[in-house]
């Protein structure tokens, strides 16, 4: 029986932290779900290390 409990204790803590996720993004739902254009594509910018000047890494 205690493993039900455990069980869906589990869950509803993963339920809440699904909620939490949802609700602290920084884009308005609107432009979470607006599509894609098909031609689009992901810049391809190397990963900041932190150890340069942020501006020239953008810059470059």
């Amino acid at each position: 029986m205690a493993n039900i409990e455990q069980e869906t204790q589990y869950v509803e803590e993963e339920e809440e932290e699904e909620e939490d996720v949802l609700e602290s993004q920084p884009l308005a739902e609107e432009l979470w779900d607006a599509p894609v254009p098909e031609n689009f594509k992901i810049s391809s910018l190397p990963t900041f290390d932190g150890k340069t000047d942020p501006l020239e890494h953008l810059m470059a």
